[in-house]
Parts: structure tokens; sequence; C-alpha cells
């Protein structure tokens, strides 16, 4: 496997990955959205609420305001705290306390403030993500909350806690995961040495050759490219199968015998979009830390049955 960054920024990574199962890469996404722990609000406790929007409705907007996780790591998921409810072990609390007096105000994500405890300084670096994206066509702005009209007015303290993906949207640290596949095929080794003269295999692999040192869907240009299980198998990428299958016909031989399609290997690219909370390359280092522990786990078992 062969992994390559295209492309990176605050918040879109842009990766080429060769020789790799979709099974695998597949996995790979899923963890990006479920299971890499991160920040956002749980609670909401309303002290004053005069405005037009329920209870309900605020905390659900407030639920889906992305918080920075960086240190999410740091704290420990509520149901392994031993506290009754929360505590500044497992959570972090933000302040909204915003009155209108004379015209229309609208209330923002910048309007929460951190509230910040001498027991943990963890909190000193939560806050939340007033906007995301690498986008200059849209208007940057922070998250509208609420609207409020002269003598309304908004006080609540929320409460942030740590969670996956899998068990609530407002903890995936992704907008999207994007994947491409490119295709890989393969022609068997014992069917060329059945089929194809000697000079017929030195003419195929100079094609072979020259095709994948021209293109950028291969990271190195060797001639062979040899299952290392079965080590019987001669593998190009799809933007080569037209010259391949101009030379099978050339020779008079029949393509949709002697070239198949690889069910297992194929080329990917993979674009990730960040919501903002955690910086692509954090969330694709710790998908793969996160999935290589879960396959150890399940090595593990398997070893202890056998």
């Amino acid at each position: 496997m062969d992994l390559k960054i295209n492309k990176v920024s605050n918040y879109d990574l842009g990766i080429t990955i060769d020789n790799m199962s979709l099974s695998l890469v597949n996995a790979l996404r899923r963890t990006m959205m479920g299971e890499i722990p991160t920040l956002a609000i749980e609670l909401v406790k309303f002290e004053i609420n005069t405005s037009i929007f329920h209870d309900e409705f605020i905390a659900h907007r407030l639920g889906l305001i992305p918080i920075k996780s960086e240190k999410a790591i740091d704290f420990k998921f509520t149901r392994e705290c031993n506290c009754d409810a929360h505590c500044y072990k497992c959570a972090c609390y933000f302040t909204l306390d915003i009155s209108c007096d004379d015209e229309n105000k609208s209330v923002y994500s910048t309007d929460l403030e951190t509230k910040i405890s001498n027991k943990n300084d963890l909190g000193s670096s939560v806050f939340p993500i007033h906007f995301s994206g690498s986008n200059k066509l849209i208007e940057k702005k922070p998250i509208l909350i609420s609207k409020l009209k002269p003598g309304q007015r908004i006080k609540l303290i929320g409460i942030a806690k740590k969670g996956l993906g899998k068990e609530h949207a407002k903890w995936n640290p992704v907008s999207s995961v994007k994947i491409k596949v490119f295709p890989l095929f393969y022609i068997e080794r014992r069917y060329m040495d059945k089929q194809f003269t000697q000079k017929n295999k030195k003419e195929l692999f100079k094609i072979i050759s020259e095709l994948e040192e021209r293109t950028t869907m291969m990271k190195n240009s060797e001639i062979e490219k040899i299952d290392k299980e079965t080590r019987n198998k001669i593998f190009f990428s799809a933007s080569n199968l037209l010259m391949i299958v101009r030379f099978l016909i050339k020779n008079r031989m029949d393509p949709r015998k002697i070239i198949k399609k690889s069910e297992e290997l194929n080329n990917f690219t993979v674009k990730i979009e960040s919501t903002g909370v955690l910086t692509p390359i954090q969330i694709l280092k710790d998908s793969i830390r996160i999935l290589k522990q879960k396959l150890n786990f399940i090595g593990i078992h398997m070893e202890k049955k056998n």
C-alpha cells in the first residue's frame, strides 16, 4: 500500500491510496465519521429564555455548533467518570447571557463564553468553531443561535461532553469523506506462460513500463505489479487498460479472456472535509490509530480462541 498527500489545508485533505482493498478504505472512512472522540454541547440549563424559540430548539442549535476538540482525548467519557452527572474531568462549560434593549439583536456563537475552573485548565483549549471551510466564495460569519426583540433575554449554561459520531452526528469531526475508486486490472502469470511467446512478454512488459512512467496513478514505475501472496498476477492501472487491449487485439488474443478486474486491490483518491473541530491531518492519524487498535483487539481474541 502507498499513501500520498495531494492537498492539505486547515479544513480539507486530499490523499491518494494505491494498492488497497475497498473494504479497508471504507473501514477507514467509517472510523473517521464514527469512532474519533470529540466534544459537543450535550446538556443546556436555561435560567432565562424569553425569546420566540423554545428551549429545545435553542439547545438543538447549540449542540450542532462545532467545538475545538484537540484536547478531547484528555477528557473522560461521562460513563467512565466517577462523578454523579458532570464535572471538569468529563465536561466543559459555556455561559451565554444576552439581552436586547433597543433594536432587534442576533445571538451568535461568538457570544458563548468558556467557563474556566482552577481545578482543570483543559477548558482554556476548548472553544466554539465560529466558521469553517476553505471556500472563499462563501461569506464567513459566526453561527446564528437565535434572534431577540427588545425586552427579550437568553441566559443559559451549556455543558459540552465527550462523545463519538456513531452516538450522534454532532460528535462527527468530518462534514464529508469522499472516495473515488480507480480499479486495477491484472493478467495471470500462468496464462502468460501458456499463451504468450517470449517476444510477446517482452513487448507487454515494455508497454506497461512506459505507460506507468507517464501516469500519476501509480507511485512507482515497476514493470510488474505482482501480488505478494500468490505472486502470480501482473497488475496495471485502469488508465493503461486501452493500450493493453490494443496490444492483445494486435496479437490476435481475446482481452476478455486474458484481462481480469481486481476485486481485492484498487487505487483510491480520498477527500476529507473537517468541520474544524480537528485538523484533517489529525483526523486521518486518529482514524488509522483507532482502526489499528480495533484490528489488534480482534486478532488477540482470535488467537486466544485458537
